[in-house]
Parts: C-alpha cells; sequence; structure tokens
C-alpha cells in the first residue's frame, strides 16, 4: 500500500514538472530560428545562453547572435 502511494506522487510530481516547461522560439540575426524546450538560461559569465530543443539536443549560442527569444504559441 505505501509503495502504491510513493509511486503514485512521484508520477503526479513528474507530470507536473514536465507540464511546467513553456516552449520557445530562438531566432537569430541570420534569419534561423531554434525551437527549444523551454525558456533559454543565460550565463552572464560566458555570455551566451544555453537551451535543450524539443528533439532533446543541447547546445548553446552567444547573445550578440540572438534577435528576438519568445514564447513558441
Amino acid at each position: 500500500m505505501n509503495r502504491i502511494f510513493v509511486l503514485s506522487v512521484l508520477l503526479v510530481s513528474l507530470f507536473l514538472f514536465i507540464s511546467c516547461a513553456t516552449p520557445h522560439v530562438v531566432l537569430l540575426k541570420d534569419g534561423t530560428t531554434i525551437e527549444t524546450r523551454d525558456t533559454p538560461d543565460f550565463d552572464k559569465k560566458a555570455g551566451f545562453y544555453r537551451y535543450e530543443t524539443v528533439d532533446g539536443m543541447k547546445g548553446q549560442i552567444n547573445k550578440d547572435a540572438i534577435v528576438e527569444i519568445k514564447e513558441k504559441k
């Protein structure tokens, strides 16, 4: 009984965590767009945005190459 409760709490937590992600689109100066799973994180020291694409690939891009970051509709 206790095991079922713990498993259900974990599943609900996982669902809430996944549903909190808000996809974003990053528009670059060269016209390229990158769709990310969530808001890209900015690393102030390095001057780069770090992101994860909707395909699960991780990447980073210089802030000077970005025109706009907006929530995907």
